[in-house]
């Protein structure tokens, strides 16, 4: 009796050591917290962050290269050039103006959201207003640049849509990437619509940081940095080609040679002029009225094999065209 009540006690002393002595804990040690993601009855909420950044991409590309265009073929492009303003003022000034316009459609577009959505579009504001920034810059001086390449307001229209729909076509919001083959779903990854609709999803439904986002987001900065250099030049090259179309414009009244002869209206007088000149002559005239030559041939004849042949001084191939 002595030795089992000392092993009782023994026992008893282990059992009160013991931190733990529910039954409910020692069944159940691990405590889990299931929060949902998507709810149950509604993928608004999961659709939202790519509907959000296709808004941006579509209105960045279509508004900006829309405005460049109305600003080319008006009048006061020419005035803009002669003042002492830099060219550089425009272009920040156009960047400024699309993207008042298009935040303007974003706060209605979250607006809205947050009264349907329960305030979710809110969360991690600061890191999703840094996205949204960076994301609109990208896809409005890439806008920019397509107005200044395109000369028509169709062009733009034809070439923002096509790039667009490309960005589409390759991302999570038409078919998952996962199903797409290695080296094509390496070319998605890169795709700035891809990076900035995943970045936006992530701010939405998980409490990350800025730092983990940091590397995303300097590929979107590295992206608006190299459009912005082919923004430069794409302007550069849209007002040499407004000069050469403004020295070169056709007149509106047909345009007639004048030699010592007399003066030249159609393509039979013309032969008949050429006919009449020795090979010395006609070199002699025809690298004297050169310009005068290429804009007869071109704009009142309509022959450019005949404009052609005159550059080159060729009196046997300007006989030949003119009898064709």
């Amino acid at each position: 009796m002595s030795s089992i009540q000392t092993s009782l006690e023994a026992i008893i002393d282990k059992v009160d050591n013991l931190r733990v002595k529910s039954a409910e804990t020692i069944s159940n040690p691990i405590t889990t917290t299931i929060k949902t993601v998507v709810s149950e009855n509604s993928q608004l909420l999961f659709m939202a962050p790519y509907l959000v950044m296709l808004l941006v991409m579509f209105v960045g590309l279509l508004l900006s290269g829309t405005i460049i265009v109305m600003e080319k073929q008006s009048k006061a492009f020419f005035r803009n050039f002669t003042t002492p303003t830099r060219e550089d003022v425009f272009l920040f000034s156009n960047y400024l103006t699309s993207l008042f316009l298009l935040l303007l459609q974003i706060i209605v577009i979250v607006g809205v959201g947050y009264y349907f959505l329960d305030g979710n579009l809110l969360n991690n504001w600061q890191e999703s207003l840094v996205l949204i920034l960076l994301a609109s810059s990208l896809f409005i001086l890439l806008g920019m640049a397509l107005g200044y390449l395109f000369p028509t307001q169709e062009g733009v229209t034809i070439g923002s849509l096509s790039l667009g729909s490309l960005f589409l076509l390759i991302s999570n919001l038409v078919l998952p990437l996962e199903t797409i083959s290695g080296s094509m779903k390496t070319i998605a990854n890169y795709n700035p619509y891809v990076i900035a609709s995943e970045l936006f999803r992530k701010l939405l439904f998980f409490d990350i940081e800025f730092q983990s986002i940091a590397k995303q987001l300097g590929v979107l900065l590295v992206y608006s940095i190299i459009i912005l250099f082919l923004l430069l030049i794409a302007h550069k090259f849209s007002f040499s080609w407004y000069l050469y179309r403004l020295a070169y414009k056709p007149s509106k009244k047909k345009f007639e040679l004048n030699t010592k002869q007399g003066v030249i209206t159609n393509s039979e007088e013309l032969l008949n002029f050429v006919n009449n000149q020795s090979q010395q002559e006609f070199k002699k005239f025809a690298t004297e009225h050169a310009y005068e030559l290429q804009v007869f041939c071109k704009e009142s004849l309509k022959n450019k094999k005949l404009a052609r042949a005159f550059k080159k001084l060729d009196k046997a191939r300007v006989v030949k065209v003119l009898k064709a």
